[in-house]
């Protein structure tokens, strides 16, 4: 009998833990950032600063607001003579 009543307290205990770490993560902030790049022909040269890939981008969060200030350059990744895919990333105070 005393083994049965443990086997049931440690169960409940783990249900009761089980419901509080549910209820901690779905209070956490898990959106990203959004991103937002206006068209626009630019002109980068390999080597240079990001000044001109910086021009027309912004980033906006739902917990921080804005975040344009946060945003950076990833990489660069050329993909013809005269293109390239510009990856953009920007972090909110929760990591996102």
């Amino acid at each position: 009998m005393k083994k049965l009543r443990g086997g049931a307290a440690l169960l409940l205990g783990c249900v009761v833990f089980g419901v509080i770490s549910v209820f901690l993560y779905m209070g956490q902030d898990h959106t990203p950032p959004r991103i937002s790049i206006e068209d626009a022909d630019i002109t980068y040269t390999e080597g240079e600063a990001y000044t001109a890939l910086m021009e027309g981008v912004t980033a906006e969060d739902d917990r921080d607001g804005d975040l344009t200030d946060e945003v950076f350059v990833d990489r660069v990744i050329p993909t013809g003579a005269d293109s390239a895919v510009v990856y953009y990333g920007a972090i909110d105070s929760a990591k996102n």
